[in-house]
């Protein structure tokens, strides 16, 4: 078991999500997703209906484990795509062993959204930062590190619905260059959000500032060109 606070780093850190990556696809067996004929991870409308603990049992079953009637297609020796499902086998049960110990373990609930999320269960995902920045799991966290999960959680935000859930993503930008002002990224993003309510003053601001932090970001240059009068 992972140090408390420590699962997302500790373990699996960027060598973790450089391996994993879009492109690998999810190996699965019983449990939620037992009666599929191609093996996959769990809806996201399934894991929303499991707690924590059945969750729990259900990775201790076989639910990730891929030990009974794996179906992957015909890579499925590819060592690459074998590497990145035993990797985010072991990630999301990690986060789950995590917290059926300590449901409150803010790091675990992010690496648990990170996974969901590279496996293309954004709402799942979504869900799971919302655990993380709620209290009391958020006061687990350092302030670049709320700031980094609220920036993740704006990006969510985005990709599951950018014209409705923009102002939430607006919300979580604004705090997170606040508690993380190194992130050109996320200023980028902002002065996107900012472009899509037509507040060009704000937009250009966030795009500038971007560009002070990192002065090649393409991002920031496209950005301000498209608010050149």
């Amino acid at each position: 078991m992972l140090g408390h606070h420590m699962i997302s780093s500790a373990k699996f850190g960027d060598e973790f999500f450089d391996i994993l990556g879009k492109e690998s696809r999810p190996v699965g067996s019983r449990g939620a997703c037992g009666s599929r004929s191609k093996s996959t991870y769990p809806t996201d409308s399934e894991y929303d209906r499991y707690d924590t603990d059945q969750l729990m049992l259900d990775t201790n079953y076989g639910l990730l484990d891929g030990a009974n009637g794996v179906t992957e297609d015909d890579d499925i020796n590819s060592g690459s795509k074998t590497t990145s499902s035993n990797l985010a086998k072991e990630a999301i049960n990690e986060a789950y062993k995590a917290l059926s110990l300590d449901p409150k373990d803010a790091a675990a609930h992010i690496l648990k959204a990170l996974v969901l999320d590279l496996q293309g269960h954004k709402t799942s995902a979504l869900k799971s930062l919302d655990s993380a920045l709620s209290l009391p799991a958020v006061k687990s966290l350092s302030d670049r590190e709320r700031g980094d999960a609220l920036f993740k959680r704006a990006e969510l935000h985005i990709d599951i619905n950018r014209r409705r859930r923009v102002d939430s993503a607006i919300a979580d930008l604004i705090e997170s260059v606040k508690l993380s002002s190194e992130n050109s990224k996320a200023y980028c993003i902002l002065g996107e959000c900012y472009e899509q309510k037509e507040m060009v003053d704000e937009a250009r601001v966030a795009y500038e500032s971007a560009k002070k932090i990192e002065p090649s970001s393409v991002l920031a240059r496209e950005g301000l060109e498209r608010l050149r009068p």
